[in-house]
């Protein structure tokens, strides 16, 4: 499917401008955020890697891949878009999340777009038949709703503190190799 023919789907869905605007930052995007949840409340935005294909986001969730729990059970998703050359908000917009199977329609394009976009892919196929058993490729599509974009930015911080963790440091920092040693007087 070409640019146009990808810009022209989510034209259905979205204001003038704002359906260029989407499809095109989410394709060149290397990742957005995004924020899902229940109606109790979202959860703060994740980042996912993701590919644009037909007019919609995909995401690939689960087992070995990124870790976004509770999306392939989500239905609003909020998707913040940042400039691949600022990192800074460039649009926010609204989707509606669906898993895809592999016995619907877009299953084919989604995963052969997903795994040429994969870093560090292992397998080809073999990975697609691994996504199809243990993770969930999830569509995102855009409903229509802008939240916020560059000529008209939200001046709300999404600054989050940091996720729970086991990570830790055992004992002591570990020296500076190479630095000046510093002596007591």
């Amino acid at each position: 499917m070409t640019s146009g023919q990808e810009t022209s789907a989510a034209a259905n869905r979205l204001p003038d401008g704002a359906a260029t605007l989407v499809a095109e930052a989410t394709r060149k995007a290397g990742l957005v955020w995004l924020a899902y949840g229940d109606d109790a409340g979202r959860t703060a935005p994740r980042p996912a890697w993701h590919v644009w294909v037909e007019g919609a986001a995909y995401v690939v969730t689960g087992g070995a891949e990124q870790h976004l729990p509770g999306l392939a059970d989500a239905t609003d998703v909020s998707v913040v878009v940042p400039s691949k050359d600022t990192r800074a908000r460039l649009v926010t917009w609204s989707g509606r999340a669906a898993v895809v199977t592999e016995a619907s329609e877009p299953w084919v394009a989604a995963t052969t777009a997903l795994a040429a976009a994969r870093l560090n892919a292992e397998g080809g196929v073999a990975m697609i038949e691994r996504w199809s058993r243990e993770c969930s490729v999830v569509q995102i599509t855009p409903t229509g709703s802008v939240v916020e974009s560059a000529e008209d930015p939200s001046q709300r911080s999404l600054a989050a503190p940091p996720r729970p963790t086991d990570a830790t440091t055992l004992g002591r920092q570990p020296r500076m190799l190479g630095g000046v040693r510093r002596t007591r007087r």
